[in-house]
């Protein structure tokens, strides 16, 4: 990390007071979660989708920043880079670049999660559309999903 990275991450920090965000009684910290109070079991679940939908972005966030380093020719030392800061392997980061390039920002359902669009990658554009058009209005699960694409390969 050059200094200019880590005097950004350090007026991050102190601009976020040490945390990713905070909700209610819920902070999400880069340690792990904080409560204050007694949150109620609405709170709980709101606090979760924050989590789940976080997880999902952030597989998103890693793969879009690796097709933009793709197309600027600065993949290998990106990828390296990310290696590093993740502890994620090269063949996961591969993963999550060839999704975010298969599908572009406004073909992503805010309602399904990334792994809903790891399954259509590869399925013609056509079919990847319809289905998850289909799964958003059903609120098909990845394991109805599957059986769906299973159908739809076997044709």
């Amino acid at each position: 990390m050059t200094k200019t990275e880590g005097e950004a991450t350090t007026t991050l920090q102190r601009q976020t007071h040490g945390h990713l965000w905070h909700r209610g009684k819920f902070t999400v910290t880069p340690n792990g979660l904080q409560l204050k109070g007694m949150p109620s079991l609405g709170e709980w679940g709101t606090a979760l989708r924050l989590i789940s939908t976080a997880r999902s972005g952030m597989q998103w966030a890693v793969g879009d920043l690796l097709v933009h380093a793709e197309s600027r020719k600065w993949d290998d030392a990106v990828i390296e880079e990310v290696m590093d800061s993740t502890n994620l392997k090269r063949s996961t980061l591969i993963n999550l670049r060839a999704v975010a390039k298969a599908f572009t920002f406004k073909r992503r359902h805010r309602d399904l999660r990334w792994s809903h669009d790891q399954l259509l990658t590869g399925l013609a554009q056509d079919d990847q559309d319809a289905l998850l058009a289909e799964s958003a209005e059903a609120k098909w699960g990845w394991d109805e999903l599957r059986e769906h694409v299973r159908d739809r390969r076997a044709r």
